[in-house]
């Protein structure tokens, strides 16, 4: 898990990402997620995997910017991963007991905001609020702690991820 983990961020940092690799690391990623004999080594990873899946969200959506010419097929290509790291977030929180984190992302149209080139953020945002409220003070403490080197080494393209998140996650500790 450890090393999907790794692929799919530095797809992030690389200027010409591999979106097939992505996808098939997001894929892998979700399946591993969801079989039980993972559970350790899921909630172990939980700040690393929900940030790498957030950031790989912000980059299937950089895809398919508006405007840009993207062919049909493709297009539903970039929804389809985007929709698959989605689902692989809301495995993660299943898994690792994050049931209020759903509960209000499912009632706050979360989902959908951050599957939203224009709404991302404010996805992002809605979930790291529910993290902290919901979330020990341990787990939002290693949260930030990843956030924070993220921000200082993190490509400039995905900040925007991390930045939301980590003022919602200050803000509200």
């Amino acid at each position: 898990m450890e090393n999907l983990v790794v692929k799919l961020q530095s797809h992030h940092s690389s200027e010409h990402q591999a979106s097939h690799t992505s996808a098939a690391a997001t894929c892998a990623l979700y399946e591993m997620i969801s079989v039980s004999k993972s559970r350790d080594a899921t909630t172990r990873l939980y700040p690393q995997l929900l940030m790498a899946l957030l950031v790989e969200i912000h980059f299937s959506l950089g895809q398919s910017i508006p405007g840009d010419k993207v062919s049909g097929r493709e297009s539903s290509r970039q929804s389809l991963h985007t929709s698959s790291a989605v689902e692989a977030i809301k495995m993660l929180l299943l898994c690792v007991g994050c049931h209020s984190e759903l509960t209000v992302m499912e009632k706050e149209q979360g989902w959908i905001l951050l599957q939203s080139p224009q709404d991302h953020l404010r996805g992002v945002s809605l979930l790291a609020r529910a993290t902290v409220h919901y979330a020990c003070p341990e787990t939002t403490r290693m949260l930030l702690d990843l956030v924070i080197p993220l921000l200082d080494r993190g490509d400039k393209k995905h900040r925007l991820t991390m930045m939301a998140f980590f003022v919602e996650v200050s803000f509200i500790s």
